[in-house]
């Protein structure tokens, strides 16, 4: 997953969660499958982005208790940024497609008519 890679890498450059990549993955992994959860029982969620931001905030300190990793405020406030801000962009990316990608295929599919003015 593409969010999750790009995540991986900030917290790893970073130095959070751990020295080992495996358990950044695994911690992340944990992380996004209790998002993706979170937005396929409610995908109205992302529609609002403070909400979404408190949302994956809870869900990471939860997730990060969960596995016994301490962090920081900060580290968690990082962490919920990236994440955040992935869905967040896959979701504004899609509507702004929807919105207009869609009705341009609408209207080049739509066979227009003359009525006489020409």
């Amino acid at each position: 997953d593409e969010k999750l890679a790009r995540t991986h890498k900030r917290v790893v450059q970073r130095g959070l969660i751990s020295k080992r990549e495996s358990e950044v993955c695994d911690t992340l992994n944990s992380i996004k499958q209790k998002v993706d959860e979170k937005v396929l029982l409610n995908s109205g969620v992302l529609r609002n982005d403070p909400y979404f931001e408190q949302t994956v905030r809870q869900l990471i300190s939860l997730g990060l208790s969960d596995l016994n990793i301490n962090a920081t405020f900060d580290e968690k406030q990082f962490i919920t940024a990236q994440i955040a801000n992935e869905y967040l962009l896959q979701y504004h990316n899609q509507q702004a497609k929807y919105e207009y990608i869609i009705p341009e295929r609408i209207a080049a599919e739509t066979p227009q008519k003359n009525y006489g003015l020409t």
